[in-house]
């Protein structure tokens, strides 16, 4: 006979692997369920995401996401940008004549105006006190006539520039690609601000719906179709449950529960999706119940306290169905409860008086060897 007639524990080291490594694949279930269901539902179908596509293409059509070379100089992005400037000038006065409260103050109607007031930061109207960026670098040009030249690109606050100055200055206007990507973004804000908070609240809910129906399947739903509990990974190593006030086999509703005080842990953690929410919700409890499966005296976990369960080799333990299985077995082998010590008889506390149930010899059913 190869099976011991005293259930057979793994080590608890397998123990937490094994329930490791089933919340990774749950885990990966999740994104699997996620990318291929809800995500392209709202991503097909919502303006805020096509519109975020849309700004995208514009970005790449006119280089604004290039990467910095410092061997192209100054007026290489310098002329990125009017490029893109140029073809958008309307939409963006039409967005200053919104919303500026003195509408006069804009003194042209240019590329390279627009491209002064809103890449350089200078003033949209320039006087003697106030003609230079908000950061210092730039400043208008003035005329022979006392004029600022609204038209004409501004320049450099220090005329003569050294190597690293030039080189600063060059960084300078490379970084400056990122507010032409924030000018697409103002000239939909409303479109975003109306569909971003919808688009927010549909993510929430679909990454929360998936990983709570796989981990529904997953640890609840596929179990149920095994004989002993297992989960596909407990399969897999030969692990299965029992039902540890009896040592009998596990029931279909153990099985159900056992996982099933993670759940609002899995809500709150997936619903707040930062990494305090996952760490607090998802991760401590999960290290909180190895900690009890090592400490504890006969090697059960949190979920086999709740669900009175334990975790045995199924490959190597016999695992009776009830007392009236258990007493067939030992009637067609009665050898066996002969040479076999009184200790390992024992492993359920029906096995001491077997002998004083009445069974039905003609239903007797012993197992193979």
């Amino acid at each position: 006979m190869n099976k011991s007639l005293k259930i057979s524990e793994p080590l608890s080291i397998l123990k937490a692997s094994i329930l490791l490594l089933d919340f990774l694949v749950a885990i990966l279930l999740a994104i699997l369920l996620y990318f291929s269901t809800f995500y392209p539902i709202y991503q097909n179908n919502s303006s805020y995401v096509n519109g975020i596509k849309d700004n995208n293409e514009i970005i790449n059509r006119y280089q604004l996401n290039i990467s910095y070379d410092k061997n192209k100089d100054q007026s290489y992005y310098q002329n990125i940008i009017l490029n893109f400037l140029d073809d958008y000038k309307q939409d963006v006065f039409e967005y200053y004549d919104n919303n500026l409260e003195n509408k006069d103050v804009i003194q042209s109607d240019t590329t390279e105006y627009l491209f002064n007031v809103v890449i350089l930061g200078l003033p949209f109207e320039a006087t003697n006190d106030n003609h230079i960026s908000s950061d210092g670098y730039y400043q208008y040009i003035q005329q022979n006539d006392g004029n600022y030249a609204y038209d004409i690109i501004g320049v450099t606050v220090d005329s003569d520039l050294d190597k690293d100055e030039k080189l600063f200055y060059q960084q300078e206007t490379y970084s400056k690609l990122a507010i032409c990507e924030n000018i697409l973004y103002q000239l939909n804000i409303n479109n975003y601000k109306t569909n971003k908070d919808y688009v927010n609240n549909l993510n929430i809910i679909s990454y929360t719906i998936s990983g709570v129906i796989s981990f529904v399947i997953y640890f609840m739903i596929i179990p149920l179709f095994f004989k002993n509990g297992e989960t596909p990974i407990s399969k897999l190593f030969n692990v299965g449950l029992i039902n540890n006030k009896t040592g009998f086999k596990i029931k279909k509703y153990q099985v159900f529960l056992r996982y099933f005080i993670y759940s609002p842990f899995l809500v709150l953690g997936l619903y707040f999706l930062n990494i305090y929410s996952i760490i607090i919700f998802m991760i401590v409890p999960i290290i909180l119940d190895i900690f009890v499966l090592f400490l504890s005296k006969d090697q059960r976990d949190i979920f086999d306290y709740v669900v009175k369960s334990k975790v045995v080799n199924v490959k190597d333990s016999y695992i009776f169905k009830d007392e009236n299985e258990e007493l067939r077995f030992f009637e067609k082998y009665p050898e066996l409860e002969k040479e076999t010590r009184n200790d390992e008889l024992s492993y359920t506390e029906k096995l001491k008086s077997a002998k004083t149930f009445e069974t039905n010899k003609s239903d007797l059913d012993g197992r193979k060897k």
